[in-house]
């Protein structure tokens, strides 16, 4: 029994996946020593069609880690990274998982960002209740 059309969408998916592993099979040397340059290649090709929007992003995200005072080493510890990665992802340079510490970064920036507003948010509220405490003594003198 068909519903809405099910079968033919399963029947396109396997299409286009068998598709696409003929494609790889035809395009893909079976040599080791070939597939291994060929990869190197396409990391390579990959790698310098991303490396501009990479070092943008982290640039970015390198002036918005010191905005919030976070030093590096912080950086580290906070997003699981080392030192040593952080520095080169911020300067732009190929790092593996570079998307992951994008993300790790803005998630930080984030935490950061809301830790600082609560302790503003507690900091008024303190201010309020010393406030009203004296006010409560003016009244009774």
């Amino acid at each position: 029994m068909k519903i809405n059309g099910s079968d033919g969408n399963k029947r396109k998916k396997h299409t286009l996946v068998q598709s696409r592993e003929e494609l790889l099979a035809r395009e893909l040397p079976h040599d080791p020593d070939l597939l291994e340059m060929y990869l190197n290649q396409q990391r390579e090709k990959f790698i310098q069609a991303s490396e501009a929007e990479w070092a943008v992003i982290a640039c970015h995200l390198r002036e918005d880690r010191l905005n919030c005072g976070i030093s590096l080493a912080d950086a580290a510890t906070m997003t699981g990274f080392s030192s040593s990665t952080l520095r080169k992802f911020e300067k732009g340079s190929p790092v593996r998982n570079a998307r992951v510490i994008g993300r790790s970064y803005e998630m930080m920036l984030l935490i950061e960002t809301l830790q600082s507003e609560l302790t503003s948010a507690f900091q008024y509220i303190d201010e309020l209740t010393m406030e009203l405490r004296e006010m409560k003594l003016l009244e009774k003198d």
